[in-house]
């Protein structure tokens, strides 16, 4: 396979390592047309389909990119969004299952699947357990990796979220096999994309049409809302002196804070010139920042101020990256 190339461009002499980013669609001209008949005669209502792979064109990939911004290894991954490294091992979210691969991407070691997996996003180490947001199904999942049993479950259609932006009764058939079917976003009631431990019986999210951050008893399911007001927020994560971090998605923008029982105390935040901030990762110089609306990767230093930039293929839809 040739290499994919992109193009590393420093204001700074900062020392990048190597990371792993995943793009789950590399040819855009189908959903650019989509984009641009919806704009000019509105969204139509959303229905139900039957999943089938990507094409060759546009198929998702992981890459590895040095430190020198080199592009590596890479391996076509249908849809491939949440990615995290453990135990010198990379694994990636397909649309119904998370598969394990060897860091250069040439060995696929174990795959965990289960009938509620629908169009997969984000996932965590919750403990010994995987926390990963089933989004098609708008759920959060805590699966174990070795037997691939759900251990804990929270639907939000079973908490409040009935309804999509159609104003359809949305409800989820746990005796169905959801895997092989495609929800669209607009059929999603919260499309929720990111979930975090951050204790042993609180669970937060990330809820996409709502823009909110809330926080769930894993004991008994209630949830608070702790941040309102966010645009498509996404990528929830744990930083390294135990506050939290996510993504304002549409107001690219840096969002960190500590969590004290039912409210969010923010530390700090700053804003990057993009409409789609997907994730944002904390490294030993900053940040590093995917940029979905112009393919890049953007490395900051703790205020926001861009020191490199890795600059994508304009058809790649990048989503998450892991160090």
């Amino acid at each position: 396979m040739i290499m994919d190339e992109i193009q590393r461009h420093h204001s700074s002499n900062v020392e990048i390592p190597t990371y792993w980013v995943t793009a789950p669609v590399r040819d855009l001209s189908e959903r650019r047309a989509r984009w641009a008949n919806e704009n000019e005669h509105g969204r139509t209502k959303p229905q139900i389909s039957d999943w089938s792979p990507q094409n060759e064109q546009e198929i998702g990939r992981v890459y590895r990119v040095d430190e020198d911004g080199n592009i590596t290894h890479q391996r076509d991954i249908d849809r491939a969004q949440g990615v995290i490294r453990a135990q010198s091992s990379l694994l990636v979210a397909e649309h119904a299952r998370i598969v394990t691969l060897s860091e250069e991407l040439d060995t696929e070691n174990e795959v965990i699947t289960h009938p509620w997996f629908n169009d997969v996003h984000s996932f965590r180490l919750g403990g010994s357990n995987l926390l990963l947001a089933s989004t098609g199904v708008d759920a959060i999942l805590e699966v174990s990796p070795q037997t691939a049993e759900i251990e804990w479950s929270w639907f939000a259609t079973e908490n409040g979220f009935t309804e999509n932006s159609y104003g359809d009764n949305i409800h989820t058939d746990k005796e169905a096999d959801h895997r092989q079917k495609i929800y669209d976003t607009h059929h999603n009631t919260t499309h929720l994309n990111s979930a975090l431990q951050i204790e042993p019986s609180v669970v937060i999210a990330t809820l996409f049409h709502q823009g909110e951050m809330i926080r769930i008893d894993k004991d008994s399911g209630t949830f608070d809302t702790l941040l309102t007001g966010l645009s498509e927020p996404h990528g929830l994560r744990s930083t390294e002196d135990g506050s939290i971090s996510l993504a304002n998605t549409v107001d690219g923008e840096v969002l960190r804070g500590n969590i004290s029982g039912k409210e969010f105390n923010p530390i700090m935040s700053f804003k990057v010139p993009t409409d789609r901030l997907q994730d944002c990762l904390e490294t030993e110089y900053g940040w590093m920042l995917v940029d979905r609306q112009y393919s890049r990767i953007l490395h900051t230093d703790s205020n926001g101020n861009i020191l490199a930039t890795d600059q994508f293929d304009t058809e790649s839809l990048l989503y998450e990256v892991a160090i």
